[in-house]
């Protein structure tokens, strides 16, 4: 009886066993079971805006500016001052031409204004003797006058008169008398002509003659007869005076003369000069000489370019556009230009775009790289690279976010620890985002990026960490 009891108590002993372990079995499951539930996804959030689409088109690099540099006279080289590879400035002498003709031409002008200036210098003398002549002409007027006045106030007034006259008469003798001195030493030295010292003669003679006149008078000048002389004096001196002032007209007129002469000599002389400057061979534009077409010894005309100058600093980059291309650009807009074989991006400004298609059917557009540091050269293949906005504002989520199962689009929002499924219309796709539309969401949700092939709705989420790489 005891042994069965005995029995009894280890089969039941055996069966609790087997119940607790079963018991701790079905927890562990359940537990096991739910850690799988929590399916592990990276997340991000909604944002707003504009989709862009990137145009990328080949292109390729030409210097801003090319300048031939062509002579402007023809002639024999004797003197070339580049080569090619140089460095040149605007303005700087590429080469020489023989210009011993044009410095001769430039010689003889020079001698002929030496010449024309002296006739100049002359015809002042000249004026100079005429305003004299005119003075003096005016001063026996005027004593004649006085002399009249002292023939007809009688005797006493007369000699008054006479003897201001004799003193003026004999102010103008001094006065043609320095005259003729200095126009004898001018003669003399070959710096005026015999004419105008003869012309300083006649008026030192007319002096002396109103000065004798002046001292007859004086004497005269009790007598009532003299009205008479007087008279005729007067007339005489008239004459004088109207001489004097046609020869002061001629002389005026002999300076202008000299003066158009002057300014033609100078008008050629600058022109000979202007010739003569032809003979260089001068860089129209700053850049570096890409071709030299001659040699000392060597004829150049002006037909044939002597150099080909290229301004580096200047670099367009030149593109071929489809007509769904050239509605991404326009003038004056800021584009980005890569050059791969640099592996860099320069800014540059579209400066022109064909409003016709070439006969390949595309648009040329060109653009100025601002800044390049010289890195740039011709010839080099370029990308042009313009972002464009597409369709209006929205929102935006990665492409890979979105999740298309037969006829049913949907993103996976993450609530409260579970992944909401949420139907959502697509407006706008690209590589990388994608615009979309749904009810109910904003940029305030968080969205599920990685994960979510594997989620159902309701299903609830751990959210990790992107690896570093």
């Amino acid at each position: 009886m005891k042994k069965r009891h005995r029995h009894l108590l280890a089969a039941s002993g055996i069966s609790i066993a087997l119940l607790i372990t079963a018991c701790n079995a079905e927890e562990a499951s359940t537990s096991e079971s739910q850690v799988v539930k929590e399916t592990p996804v990276q997340v991000g959030e909604i944002t707003k805006g504009s989709l862009t689409v990137k145009n990328e088109v080949i292109a390729k690099v030409t210097a801003g500016t090319t300048a031939d540099v062509l002579p402007k006279m023809v002639g024999e080289l004797v003197k070339v001052n580049v080569k090619k590879g140089d460095k040149v400035n605007k303005g700087d002498v590429l080469a020489v031409i023989n210009n011993s003709d044009q410095q001769l031409a430039v010689e003889m002008e020079e001698t002929s204004a030496r010449s024309s200036q002296s006739q100049y210098d002359q015809a002042l003398v000249s004026k100079s003797q005429a305003e004299n002549a005119v003075n003096n002409a005016r001063i026996g007027v005027k004593q004649a006058e006085l002399n009249m006045q002292k023939a007809k106030n009688g005797q006493a007034t007369g000699i008054d008169n006479s003897s201001f006259a004799v003193q003026q008469a004999e102010i103008g003798l001094n006065d043609a008398q320095t005259n003729y001195d200095r126009m004898k030493g001018l003669y003399d030295a070959g710096a005026v002509s015999k004419q105008q010292l003869e012309q300083a003669e006649t008026a030192l003679n007319q002096a002396k003659i109103a000065l004798d006149q002046a001292k007859l008078q004086s004497s005269n000048a009790a007598s009532n007869t003299d009205i008479e002389l007087t008279e005729q004096a007067l007339e005489q001196a008239k004459v004088g005076l109207s001489n004097a002032e046609q020869q002061l007209e001629l002389a005026q007129i002999g300076i202008e003369q000299a003066q158009t002469g002057l300014e033609s000599t100078d008008l050629r002389i600058q022109q000979a000069k202007d010739r003569l400057d032809d003979s260089k061979i001068i860089a129209t534009i700053a850049g570096e000489i890409t071709a030299v077409n001659g040699s000392v010894g060597e004829v150049v005309s002006t037909s044939a370019p002597f150099a080909t100058v290229v301004d580096l600093n200047q670099i367009l980059v030149e593109a071929q556009l489809s007509a769904d291309q050239l509605t991404s650009f326009q003038k004056d807009q800021e584009i980005s230009v890569e050059i791969p074989s640099l592996n860099e991006t320069f800014k540059a400004t579209v400066t022109y775009i064909s409003n016709v298609a070439n006969e390949a059917g595309f648009y040329v557009l060109e653009a100025a790289v601002a800044e390049h540091a010289g890195k740039i050269k011709p010839g080099m293949i370029a990308k042009v690279v313009q972002e464009t906005a597409v369709g209006e504002e929205a929102l935006l989520v990665p492409t890979d976010a979105v999740v298309e199962k037969g006829k049913d689009t949907f993103v996976f929002i993450v609530k409260d620890g579970k992944a909401v499924q949420t139907p959502v219309k697509i407006k706008n796709a690209q590589t990388e985002l994608t615009a979309i539309e749904g009810k109910g969401l904003s940029e305030k949700n968080t969205i599920v990026l990685k994960g979510q092939n594997t989620l159902m709705d309701g299903n609830k989420v751990r959210i990790i960490k992107e690896e570093r790489k």
